[in-house]
């Protein structure tokens, strides 16, 4: 066999060689895992009095929860207050503490309900996505004579 010949066998050779590593090292690789994840939430709520005498305050608290501890850390809670006769409007906001907790100092000057938001939020792009679902807690009253 001359020279000419057995080039055309070595340079195939060679590319089956390299097609052969291609597919090895992409089967042993496996497949890619995503981990987006959406996560429900929960809001709890409690107030320290349930009737106070005007001037006196009132501190409102409990804990945002969640299988998921980046929903819980550092999240943004808003607190809504409702007079008799008026409608719902935000009147404070702050962020949970390492494990969830939460509180509000108030003084409310008349009978208030009070209820807490948690927003929600979505962090990353797919593959890595991250949802933690909004919440609101149960509604609490607090009686000012």
């Amino acid at each position: 066999m001359s020279e000419l010949e057995g080039r055309p066998a070595v340079k195939l050779l060679g590319r089956y060689a390299i097609v052969v590593a291609l597919i090895s090292a992409f089967s042993l690789a496996g497949p890619a895992e995503a981990v987006d994840f959406v996560a429900t939430t929960s809001l709890g709520i409690q107030v320290s009095r349930h009737h106070i005498q005007q001037g006196q305050k009132v501190t409102i608290h409990g804990h945002l929860k969640s299988g998921r501890h980046s929903c819980v850390n550092h999240e943004k809670i808003k607190l809504f207050a409702k007079r008799v006769g008026s409608v719902w409007r935000q009147v404070a906001h702050t962020l949970t503490g390492e494990n969830g907790g939460y509180r509000f100092v108030r003084r409310p000057k008349k009978t208030t309900r009070f209820k807490t938001k948690y927003p929600g939020k979505t962090t990353g792009v797919h593959p890595n996505q991250h949802t933690c679902l909004p919440s609101v807690s149960v509604v609490r009253k607090v009686r000012v004579t």
